[in-house]
């Protein structure tokens, strides 16, 4: 008898070679995973971990080599950070920092939410308070104010000459006086300033021009020349005064008529600018936009320019190429963000993109889109990349190049995020945000299409492009006031020395190593040919930093739980394969993390073919 003659065991060999980020989908595909954390797309198709980062240390140097570190710790917490004359500007909720230190006479309200440093030249705009810093090599020479009221208890009025020195007349009026006696002093109040002129026998003589003089400690703080001002008296008000000069302890105004008596008032000075929800900087202009009601409790939906060159002037009309703007806008909505890109000007309504064009209040354009806007309450999501807006929107990371825009985050299009923050840099975009209570930092690379996902352990405040890199204003301890800056990119030069302060002498500043990067990554389902095919080993080809760890661990899919199958730690840099045996199964997903730096080259799978029963698979 013979017997028949058996089949060797038939082995397959799968390969991943190529690693494609982040895919939250339903259907993922292989090389991709479902869920990572602190890999990045730096040495695609290598799945690598991302850079580490670096915090920023700054010292003094005290005795026998001591340090003394200056940590900044703001009188309320921070509502805005930018970067200004290569150095980092902070707002908290009442005081400007500007190299450190507290900026005077620019107080701000406190109960502002979406404040915004606008930088114009070597200088910076506060939205909404209207506050304009003026600096200088040194720090901050001057503050101007687009808004203010200031009320002055026993302010004298009085109406003056240049000289100050006090004058009376006899009439107050638009037009000359019929019938006057010689020696009548008509106050001419026909222009833009007043004069004061009597009657002779050859007509009426110009003696001087005349101010209404406020005069009471402190009515000059904020007042400045040029300024055009409300002035309430006792109740009484009189709009569109301008401030023709100032000094100590007064000002002097023109350009309304009214009567007074030389003596005290109650007083109330107040300059306006529009309520602004948003603000960018665009042709030496700062532009602003508003839904809801402005600074006279009217509704309004308007976009506004200051005056050229000027950020504290909002109400100049005078029909020059200079002069301020403002539109009133159809599309319904609040505005949820804005921004400037390849020239244009661009305001975001959740349903609508709204552009501006010209170079003068007379030849200004607006143009509405329906399409989608930035998400309300998410226009710390806006920022621009490769001269392209990146923005969160109602369908998720959206991209507007200048036509209509598209989404680019299907992988996760779905997630409610909250207390977006965001910034370009090396041809990625880099979202902060949290989802379920979890801070991430969620990175597309505009290079390869893949999203990848990083911790945000630090507890990111905001991004500031500083000095070729990306500084992070983190808060790491909610408890304390204190607040570090941490660095995106390690390969920077050397910690700048002028960041948040002078760089005086005795002076330490570098970038201090964190902990080594902790690291994850899920694949979806995988499975063997046809479905029949057992998994019996895993090969992985690794290269793994000095000190680093790599973890594998696998989970059958009939089972909840992942098992590790194997741990490799290195004291010293190399490359090399991990063959691996794994538990019989025909569909499984994998579990890989570690410590450090890794670079994963491929996964080899190898399954067989063994006996199979009808439905089984032995």
């Amino acid at each position: 008898m013979k017997y028949p003659f058996l089949r060797g065991i038939t082995r397959r060999k799968g390969l991943i070679n190529a690693f494609y980020g982040y895919e939250d989908l339903h259907k993922v595909r292989g090389g991709a995973f479902r869920d990572m954390l602190n890999l990045s797309s730096d040495k695609f198709p290598l799945m690598s971990v991302r850079n580490a980062r670096k915090r920023y240390f700054r010292a003094l140097l005290g005795p026998g080599g001591s340090t003394q570190e200056l940590r900044m710790a703001p009188d309320s917490p921070v509502t805005a950070a930018a970067a200004v004359n290569d150095t980092v500007v902070l707002c908290s909720q009442s005081s400007i920092y500007y190299k450190g230190n507290i900026v005077r006479n620019a107080p701000l309200v406190s109960s502002v939410d979406n404040r915004c440093i606008v930088p114009f030249g070597k200088n910076f705009f506060v939205v909404p308070d209207g506050r304009y810093v003026v600096t200088d090599g040194g720090g901050v020479s001057e503050v101007k104010h687009a808004s203010f009221s200031q009320t002055l208890i026993g302010a004298y009025i009085d109406y003056v000459g240049a000289d100050r020195n006090s004058v009376t007349f006899h009439v107050m009026s638009d037009f000359e006086p019929e019938e006057a006696s010689t020696g009548l002093r008509w106050l001419d109040v026909s222009g833009e300033s007043f004069v004061l002129r009597e009657k002779t026998a050859d007509g009426w003589e110009t003696l001087v021009s005349v101010y209404i003089m406020v005069s009471c400690d402190g009515a000059d703080a904020f007042a400045e020349a040029g300024d055009e001002l409300s002035l309430t008296i006792s109740g009484a008000v009189f709009k569109g005064l301008k401030v023709a000069g100032k000094g100590s302890g007064y000002v002097l105004l023109n350009g309304k008529a009214f009567s007074i008596t030389p003596t005290d008032y109650l007083v109330t000075l107040k300059k306006t600018m529009p309520a602004l929800d948003f603000a960018v900087e665009h042709e030496n202009r700062i532009w602003g936009c508003r839904f809801g009601e402005n600074e006279n409790g009217e509704f309004v939906n308007e976009i506004y320019a200051s005056a050229l060159g000027d950020p504290t002037v909002w109400n100049r009309f005078g029909g020059i190429s200079t002069d301020s703007y403002t539109v009133s806008l159809g599309c319904p909505g609040e505005f949820t963000g804005a921004a400037v890109t390849g020239g244009e000007l661009v305001f975001f309504k959740e349903d609508y993109i709204i552009r501006v064009g010209g170079y003068t209040p007379q030849d200004f354009t607006v143009s509405v889109t329906p399409a989608r806007g930035v998400k309300k309450g998410h226009s710390g999501s806006l920022t621009v990349l490769n001269e392209k807006l990146f923005y969160l929107s109602t369908a998720g990371v959206t991209v507007y190049d200048g036509a209509l825009p598209y989404v680019v985050s299907e992988e996760f299009s779905t997630r409610l995020f909250s207390g977006t923050r965001a910034v370009s840099f090396n041809g990625k975009y880099y979202l902060a945000a949290e989802n379920n209570g979890v801070g991430r930092i969620y990175v597309y690379d505009t290079k390869t299409g893949l999203w990848h996902i990083e911790d945000d352990d630090c507890g990111v405040r905001f991004f500031i492009p500083l000095d070729g890199t990306v500084f992070m204003l983190c808060k790491t301890n909610l408890d304390d006031a204190y607040y570090d800056l941490m660095v995106l990119d390690p390969e920077c030069a050397d910690a700048p020395r002028n960041l948040l302060g002078d760089g005086e002498s005795g002076l330490v500043c570098r970038f201090d190593d964190l902990d080594p990067v902790s690291w994850y990554a899920e694949t979806g389902d995988l499975g063997t040919d046809s479905g029949v095919n057992i998994l019996r080993s895993l090969i992985f080809r690794i290269e793994l930093g000095e000190g680093a760890c790599f973890r594998v661990e696998l989970k059958c899919g009939q089972f909840k739980k992942y098992v590790k199958l194997c741990e490799i730690k290195r004291t010293k840099k190399g490359v090399f394969s991990v063959p691996v045996v794994t538990p019989r199964c025909t569909s499984f997903s994998l579990r890989l993390s570690g410590e450090g730096d890794c670079v994963l080259h491929s996964i080899g799978l190898i399954s067989e073919k063994a006996g199979e029963v009808y439905g089984f698979a032995i």
